[in-house]
C-alpha cells in the first residue's frame, strides 16, 4: 500500500532523491539578490480540482485545471493531495478568505474571525519586503512591492497601515497603467450577468479578466519584485449558489469556466515572463489558494471542515523537483511568509508557531536551475 502512495505522488510531484528536504530545518540567509515573486491566490478552487492523476474532482472539472499541462522554464512543484500527502491546510480554523489572508500575509495565526474583521495589525510580509529589499528608484520604491486584486478587502491583508505598499484591489480602474491614448478597458467590460454583478457591487469586486489584464501589464511595465495578484472568479461562482442566485449546474459551470481562464492565464504569464528575459529568468511563480471547499453536493461551501484543506504549486529557478517529500508531513498556509522571505536571502523570523522555509521551493543557491537556452 504504501508504495502504492508513493506511486501516486510521484505523478504530481516528479521523482525524488534524498538531496533536499521538504523544510529547511534552519532558515539559510541565501543571496539571491536578483530575486522576484509573482504569488498568485486563487481564491477558493479546491484541491479536487487541481490534482488529476488519478482524478479527485466529484465535478464536471477533472482534467481542466492540470498544472503540470502547462509549458514550464523551471522545475515545479505541487503540495497538498490529501489521499497521499503531504496535505496542506489553512492556518486556523477559520476558512474565510480575510483571515486566511491575514495569517498569509503576516506568517502567524490570524485573531480575524471574519471578512469583517478590519485591518490586519501586524506587519505584514509586503511590508518588510518593502523596508528590507535594495528599492533604489523611485519607480522600485513605488511599485517594487505591490498587490492587484479582484477584491478591495485585500488591502486590509497586506498593509497594517493604509498606504503602506501599493495596492489596487476591487472594483477600480487602474489609470496609472495607461499611457495618453490608450484605452483603460475597465469602462469597456461589462457583465450582463444581473446576479453575478449585484454580488461584484455588493462586495466590492472586479472581474478577474480585468485584475488579470493590470496584473499583467503592470508586470511588464515596472518588472515588481514582489507582486500578490489575487483572483476571485472561482469562489464567486459557489458565492452565487449560496446565496440562490444560481442553479446548481450554472455555478458549476461558472466555476469550471474560471479554471479554464486561470490556466490559460498562468500559461500566458509563464510566456510573459519568458519574454522578459533577466527578470523572468530570476522570477519564482507561487500558486495557492486561501481556502477549499465542500465535496459533492456541497462543494459550494467553505465554512466547512474539509475547507481547510488547501494546496501550494511553485515553479521558479531555485525550485527543486527531485526534493525528497515525507508523506505524512503538515503543509500550511504559514509557511509561504518564511518560503519567500528566503527566496529573497532575507532571513524569517523564527518563533513558536511561526511556518518553515519549505526549501523545495526556495532551495539553495546552487540548486538553481540551469536556464541556458531560454
Amino acid at each position: 500500500m504504501l508504495k502504492r502512495l508513493c506511486t501516486l505522488f510521484l505523478l504530481v510531484a516528479g521523482s525524488f532523491s534524498a538531496t533536499t528536504p521538504l523544510f529547511a530545518d534552519q532558515p539559510t540567509n541565501f543571496r539571491k539578490e536578483n530575486s522576484n515573486v509573482i504569488l498568485i491566490i486563487l481564491d477558493g478552487v479546491r484541491w479536487q480540482e487541481v490534482f488529476t492523476d488519478p482524478p479527485a474532482s466529484d465535478l464536471m472539472t477533472a482534467k481542466t485545471f492540470n498544472l503540470f499541462n502547462l509549458k514550464f522554464r523551471f522545475p515545479s512543484i505541487l503540495f497538498g493531495d490529501p489521499r497521499v500527502g503531504p496535505t496542506v491546510e489553512t492556518a486556523t480554523h477559520n476558512t474565510q478568505s480575510l483571515p486566511a489572508l491575514q495569517s498569509i500575509m503576516t506568517g502567524k495565526q490570524s485573531p480575524c474571525e471574519s471578512n469583517d474583521c478590519g485591518r490586519v495589525k501586524e506587519k505584514t510580509l509586503l511590508e518588510k519586503l518593502a523596508k528590507e529589499l535594495p528599492l533604489k528608484t523611485a519607480e522600485d520604491k513605488e511599485y517594487g512591492v505591490a498587490t492587484i486584486s479582484s477584491w478591495e478587502k485585500t488591502a486590509l491583508a497586506v498593509n497594517s497601515e493604509e498606504g503602506g505598499t501599493f495596492v489596487n484591489a476591487g472594483d477600480v480602474p487602474f489609470p496609472e497603467l495607461f499611457e495618453e491614448g490608450e484605452v483603460d478597458p475597465y469602462d469597456e467590460i461589462s457583465d450582463s450577468n444581473e446576479d453575478l454583478a449585484l454580488i461584484l457591487e455588493n462586495y466590492g469586486l472586479r472581474r478577474d479578466e480585468l485584475t488579470k489584464e493590470y496584473a499583467f501589464r503592470f508586470v511588464q511595465r515596472h518588472r515588481p519584485r514582489f507582486l500578490l495578484l489575487h483572483l476571485l472568479n472561482a469562489d464567486n461562482a459557489g458565492h452565487l449558489q449560496l446565496f440562490g442566485h444560481y442553479h446548481p449546474e450554472k455555478a458549476e459551470q461558472e466555476y469550471v469556466a474560471a479554471l479554464q481562464d486561470y490556466h490559460e492565464w498562468l500559461q500566458e504569464l509563464l510566456n510573459l515572463l519568458g519574454s522578459i528575459k533577466e527578470y523572468g529568468q530570476n522570477t519564482t511563480v507561487i500558486v495557492f489558494t486561501d481556502h477549499g471547499r465542500g465535496a459533492e453536493q456541497l462543494w459550494f461551501l467553505h465554512n466547512v471542515p474539509a475547507a481547510r484543506k488547501v494546496w501550494i504549486f511553485a515553479t521558479g529557478p531555485y525550485v527543486d523537483d527531485d526534493a525528497v517529500i515525507p508523506l505524512d508531513k503538515r503543509l500550511s498556509h504559514l509557511d509561504v511568509y518564511p518560503t519567500i522571505i528566503s527566496l529573497f536571502g532575507l532571513t524569517p523570523e523564527t518563533c513558536e508557531g511561526c511556518g518553515r522555509v519549505i526549501e523545495a521551493i526556495a532551495g539553495p543557491l546552487e540548486k538553481a536551475a540551469d536556464i541556458s537556452g531560454f
